[in-house]
């Protein structure tokens, strides 16, 4: 059966999706910024960092730009405490404690202009001193002080690359620690021992194929993913209970709220496996199942509560197909059927100087131009009349035909270029 991504509706969402995000900033005690619930009289760190890396990955400018990034610069934790000095808190769980999430968001959002501050430096010496130093268990918990996670210790890894710093001990350490505990089945769970289910193994893809790890580990990761995702359907089954993780940490239960299905859509993508029925049909849900693009979570079934990291899961999906070695720009719809794939152009609009720069400066264009020349000059010095007439005329007509034919076939009909499994 034939299946179809359209991308000018991957387009739309993403420019509606972008346009809620406007309309939800929040100006509060004099910081800019978003909290996780659009609407909620509050700023977070993680959401404002998160709403800022969106408009950085579609390069769409928003206005307090600057206000923005002073938020997220002046929210950094100052102390003379390590575990907190350089740090970055959650707004509502654990104020004036850094964690490793908010650090993490914070620091990715300051890279594209702030990367070499130093408060950008002093949240990656936070990061990198306060890795777990167990025998068994180096990665990076909730907090300093909490056993290594598969989430967190994804997000630092995630984050040292970024900043180039993959050659470091700590780097290598938590890589280490999260490749040495993927299960016997090859997928992994929430945290060493833990039962392997789809967010997790979703995150570890995402992260190791991001980051340009290529081993047994994440081909594996990989096939397990695959053999639990074979259709909508069954993917949406599977990730039933895993829209929400509870968990207990010292004496205080903290509630977090996945989007399994972008994650599993990301992670089939960036891991190079596109060309499957799980892929089209999840991306066209989310074209069609949204709120006026605002995606729910199952527990906000009342649609009151609008979260910023659902429209954050869903473009980080559209960016995976953006990130293509096809000009995005020029195609029109990606087609799936049977054992290929097929990408089709859009027809572009008569341009200009696209013609110019064909017809003018390109070989064809120089042949034209300079057989031009050459009968122009032959007629003013009239030492060949007979290039006035029609058999003559032809060496200029013959070539702007070609010129006209070969702008036809290459600009404004629609190609497709097909890609066998």
């Amino acid at each position: 059966m034939k299946k179809q991504i359209r991308i000018e509706e991957i387009n739309r969402i993403v420019a509606e999706a972008i346009k809620n995000l406007r309309l939800h900033r929040r100006r509060i005690k004099g910081k800019v910024g978003w909290h996780q619930y659009l609407g909620e009289g509050k700023i977070g760190t993680i959401a404002t960092a998160q709403a800022l890396l969106i408009f950085q990955y579609y390069k769409e400018e928003i206005n307090d730009r600057l206000r923005i990034i002073n938020t997220l610069l002046s929210s950094q934790l100052k102390s003379d405490d390590p575990a907190k000095d350089g740090g970055w808190e959650y707004v509502t769980n654990f104020p004036g404690i850094a964690t490793v999430e908010a650090t993490c968001w914070a620091l990715l959002a300051l890279y594209e202009e702030y990367r070499d501050d130093p408060v950008a430096l002093a949240g990656l010496n936070w990061l990198l001193r306060n890795i777990n130093s167990g025998d068994t268990d180096e990665g990076w918990g909730i907090l300093p002080g909490d056993i290594s996670r598969v989430y967190t210790t994804c997000l630092v890894l995630k984050t040292l690359k970024v900043y180039g710093k993959e050659n470091t001990s700590a780097y290598e350490r938590g890589l280490n620690w999260l490749l040495g505990i993927q299960n016997l089945d090859k997928g992994f769970g929430s945290q060493a021992g833990a039962a392997s289910n789809i967010v997790n193994t979703s995150r570890v893809i995402i992260t190791l194929a991001a980051n340009g790890h290529d081993s047994n580990a994440i081909r594996s990761a990989v096939e397990w993913l695959k053999e639990r995702t074979r259709s909508l359907q069954q993917t949406k089954a599977n990730i039933e209970p895993e829209y929400r993780e509870c968990i207990d940490f010292r004496g205080r239960k903290m509630y977090f709220h996945h989007m399994p299905l972008q994650n599993v859509l990301a992670a089939l993508i960036l891991s190079g496996s596109t060309k499957c029925d799980t892929v089209f049909d999840g991306v066209n849900s989310l074209i069609t199942d949204n709120n006026y693009y605002y995606w729910q979570h199952p527990n906000f079934k009342d649609g009151k509560r609008k979260p910023l990291w659902a429209i954050f899961d869903t473009l980080v999906v559209c960016k995976a197909l953006r990130e293509t070695p096809y000009s995005w720009s020029a195609l029109g719809v990606i087609n799936y059927e049977g054992n290929s794939m097929t990408y089709t152009d859009v027809a572009r609009p008569f341009s200009w100087e696209r013609f110019k720069k064909r017809f003018i400066f390109d070989l064809w264009g120089k042949i034209f131009i300079g057989i031009c020349v050459l009968m122009i000059a032959y007629r003013v010095l009239d030492k060949y009349p007979a290039l006035g007439t029609t058999a003559y005329f032809s060496l200029i007509i013959i070539p702007l035909f070609i010129e006209l034919l070969g702008y036809y076939l290459t600009e404004t009909i629609k190609d497709k270029r097909r890609i066998e499994l």
